[in-house]
């Protein structure tokens, strides 16, 4: 990952006076972040029988989009693409039909 970001201090900070804080990412490192989980869940669900072109109109079961107009994750999307990296059953929906991830191989979750 490191080779994709560059500097990781770019993107990160600490929290002033605490030496002990753990390093958070500011807003260009979520950016970043919220834009290699959402390629990665791209990918993912391209590789399980939904057309590219398709995949930007998947909803959760609630009717949520996953991906909004820019492709990127909306949060539904990315606490449902968490579950998924997690190895939990998930159901996901595309023009009124449930989809899940119940037989889709596990070396499928690995990095594309």
């Amino acid at each position: 990952m490191s080779r994709k970001l560059g500097n990781i201090e770019a993107f990160t900070y600490e929290e002033r006076g605490k030496s002990d804080s753990p390093v958070k990412l500011n807003k260009a490192g979520f950016e970043k972040y919220l834009f290699f989980l959402s390629q990665k869940a791209i990918a993912y669900f391209a590789l399980h029988h939904v057309k590219p072109k398709r995949v930007f109109n998947l909803t959760d079961i609630q009717g949520r989009k996953i991906f909004d107009k820019n492709g990127l994750l909306t949060l539904p999307g990315e606490n449902l693409f968490n579950q998924i990296l997690e190895k939990r059953h998930v159901k996901w929906e595309l023009s009124g039909k449930t989809m899940a991830n119940y037989n889709i191989k596990k070396s499928s979750l690995t990095s594309p």
